[in-house]
């Protein structure tokens, strides 16, 4: 037996809502399938890796430029250099936080081992 909860959703299609994982941006997102945990995969560890990988990369060339022009020193290059240490930190921050947060979203688990279905984390 079904009732009217409000919204237009009866018990059951709210009951069903509270069950079913969700994005961040409230599309149904399917938590079993296998091809969405490899599509995850793929994509939150090797290419995030990969491109912060190249961006680190391309860090270390712009602060040895910078630093080679010793010439004119001024608060531009400066500024240039502080930029791109904090760029790189942030890069390396991220490689080590997001393969972590896919294997909790895909995994369906927090640290201590229980559910985290319909729980919001701090990332998503």
């Amino acid at each position: 037996m079904s009732s009217y909860v409000g919204g237009g959703a009866t018990t059951e299609e709210a009951t069903a809502n509270l069950t079913t994982p969700a994005t961040s941006c409230g599309a149904v997102r399917p938590a079993g399938s296998p091809s969405y945990v490899f599509y995850r995969t793929v994509v939150d560890v090797y290419v995030v890796s990969a491109l912060c990988a190249a961006g680190v990369v391309g860090n270390l060339l712009s602060m040895l430029v910078l630093r080679r022009d010793r010439d004119r020193p001024n608060a531009t290059n400066w500024l240039l250099q502080a930029l791109a240490v904090v760029d790189t930190v942030y890069l390396l921050a991220s490689v080590l936080i997001q393969p972590l947060k896919t294997v909790n979203d895909v995994a369906g688990q927090d640290a201590r081992g229980e559910s985290n279905v319909g729980v919001r984390t701090v990332w998503g």
